[in-house]
């Protein structure tokens, strides 16, 4: 296709014509009505190529074929045909047109990709390779020709080398980590080494490793590398937050853990209930294993300054004076214990201005089931000042495979179906958790 500038030098060179005579001027307009239907014609070539090439739209190969016949120096449309030659399987048509592409743009890496794959499928893997490479050469920094050529050198037995392209992959393309780690999972029969050496040294690699060893079940080796990766990368990361809360799912004990670790700056507390006074911020990104506090339809629930037991913070229940009033699950707090030991549960309570039929409790509960596992004398309406609540129980035995992980709650049971509004103001603080030796 002619270029403006071209345009413009030729209609200056057709107007220096001295215009005397009528044959003159008709050659002039003989010569512009050429070169419009030149570019006419280039347009609509252009038109038709990117049309038949485009990859969204599907086109046999009797088509393209046709195609080439007309516009034979398009390598667009003899690439189009030598990946559709290799479809069909018919490689010595596939590998003369894509020789032919690449005469036509050697320097197009694409044309490399398509002949190498041509390459792999006569089973040359040398030639295959040597395209890859050149494609390399041609474009360092695009992801195709790495992922190319790691598949290729996988395939060929080449672990090692296949091994540093995929890393090369992922660094450029994040996305292709999860689908990359599976592949040479699959590829190595469960090689923990192998997929350690793919993702980089970044956080978010790392992590990404971590979650995928999970899901295969290999606990223990991800939580090592969950463990490894940076304190502050990690509790910047959302990551993070999802693989505790997947990892509960198989071991609620080291999930608590490593969530201590997170959001306590890898301290040495391991007290069977985190933050019973109250004193730490409730992060919402980290919350699994900290106080969850809901909306309730009966009462206005915070943690506040002023009032505390202990510190400078407690648990805040301004109740709205509606009937029938409930606190089910709204102030939780899941803890792991083990089936069968005994434990004994206490806490701090104080009421201001409270009218109810029953106060508060502390109890304890179970994921799986909302029946109460055990539960303390309620709040004593009527008494000043700070009352101290306690409950013994055992922890009961699970159904195999079930994780050890209960809730501590503040709970207000009606003792009927009906019973009047209960008002006032009730402050919890200094929650603590002890397993009683025999």
């Amino acid at each position: 296709m002619m270029s403006h500038r071209q345009r413009n030098s030729l209609t200056r060179i057709s107007f220096a014509i001295p215009i005397h005579s009528i044959a003159a001027r008709l050659a002039v307009a003989v010569m512009l009505t050429l070169i419009g239907a030149l570019l006419a014609y280039a347009a609509v070539s252009q038109f038709i190529v990117s049309a038949i090439t485009d990859e969204r739209v599907t086109v046999d190969r009797a088509t393209l074929a046709t195609a080439v016949a007309i516009f034979p120096e398009s390598a667009r449309l003899q690439a189009r045909l030598a990946a559709s030659a290799n479809a069909e399987r018919d490689f010595t048509a596939a590998q003369m047109y894509a020789a032919r592409a690449l005469e036509l743009s050697p320097r197009d890496y694409r044309l490399r990709l398509l002949m190498a794959a041509i390459k792999e499928s006569l089973g040359d893997l040398s030639a295959a390779e040597a395209q890859l490479r050149e494609a390399l050469r041609l474009a360092p920094h695009k992801t195709e020709p790495h992922w190319q050529l790691a598949n290729l050198l996988l395939r060929a037995g080449r672990l090692s080398a296949a091994l540093a392209e995929f890393r090369a992959t992922t660094t450029m393309n994040p996305r292709l980590l999860p689908v990359t780690l599976n592949i040479i999972w699959r590829a190595t029969g469960q090689n923990l080494e192998a997929v350690d050496a793919i993702p980089a040294g970044d956080a978010k690699s790392r992590l990404a490793l971590a979650a995928f060893l999970l899901k295969q079940s290999h606990v223990q080796e991800a939580a090592r590398i969950f463990r490894n990766v940076d304190y502050s990368a990690r509790r910047a990361l959302a990551e993070s937050r999802d693989f505790i809360g997947d990892l509960a799912k198989s071991d609620a004990a080291l999930s608590r853990e490593l969530w201590i670790d997170l959001v306590s700056g890898n301290s040495d507390e391991r007290s069977l209930i985190w933050n019973g006074s109250f004193e730490t911020e409730i992060t919402k990104e980290f919350s699994q294993y900290d106080w969850l506090i809901d909306r309730s339809e009966y009462a206005r629930i915070r943690v506040m300054p002023g009032v505390a037991h202990n510190g400078g913070r407690a648990l805040r229940i301004d109740f709205l004076g509606r009937d029938t009033t409930r606190l089910t699950s709204e102030i939780r707090q899941y803890v792991v214990l083990r089936p069968g030991a005994r434990y004994r549960l206490t806490a701090y309570a104080k009421a201001e201005n409270l009218v109810t039929g029953e106060a508060p409790r502390i109890a304890v509960t179970t994921k799986a089931a909302p029946d109460w596992i055990a539960q303390s004398e309620p709040l004593v309406s009527s008494l000043t000042g700070w009352q101290p609540l306690a409950v013994e129980f055992t922890a009961p035995q699970l159904a195999t495979g079930a994780q050890p992980a209960f809730e501590i709650a503040v709970r207000r049971k009606p003792k009927f179906s009906y019973d009047e509004p209960t008002s006032g103001t009730v402050w919890f603080d200094d929650f603590a958790l002890v397993e009683v030796k025999p």
